[in-house]
């Protein structure tokens, strides 16, 4: 009986620690809208400070090549980017909550609809879980010619990539 709780308690520390530092893409709340999270060892304005010092991004998210703020600060930037993953230039309007939440909405996507948030929850001291929501639609005409799979795929791709930017980073500071 003894040997069965311990087990147990192996087994429940290991997911815990299983927990720290992998990228979970979750399940979609919609057919255009992706979730995803990680947990890092870091404080959230730690983090907020990293994903609000945009001309940084290209060393931060591996597939943006440069990163302009053409307006605003870090709570209300206005940001001009190149993605390699997107293939062309991205203009994105934040509207942050300062060390809790990040959000964008993009301006110019070539007449895709496009947002996201990544949220900052503190979990433990120095330790934070970060939630990356991502929607994106092509609506109209741009549908007959990206699906909602390729669509759905890209989200994840994205999501994947940008969580694991922040793990490197986080863990490099470490």
């Amino acid at each position: 009986m003894r040997q069965f709780f311990l087990s147990l308690f192996l087994l429940a520390a290991t997911q815990s620690l299983a927990s720290h530092g992998v990228v979970r893409i979750l399940k979609s709340i919609d057919v255009n809208t992706t979730v995803g999270e990680v947990e890092l060892h870091a404080s959230s304005e730690e983090i907020y400070r990293a994903l609000t010092d945009y001309k940084m991004w290209p060393a931060l998210f591996p597939d943006v090549t440069s990163a302009q703020v053409q307006l605003g600060g870090r709570e209300n930037a206005t940001l001009a980017f190149e993605s390699k993953m997107v293939g062309h230039s991205h203009v994105f309007q934040f509207k942050n909550t300062l060390n809790q939440r990040v959000g964008v909405e993009a301006v110019d996507a070539h007449g895709m609809k496009i947002m996201g948030e990544l949220v900052l929850e503190s979990t433990a001291p120095n330790t934070t879980r970060v939630q990356m929501k991502l929607y994106s639609n092509a609506p109209g005409i741009l549908s007959w010619f990206v699906s909602e799979k390729v669509m759905s795929e890209k989200r994840v791709e994205k999501i994947k990539s940008d969580l694991a930017g922040l793990l490197h980073r986080f863990s490099i500071l470490q």
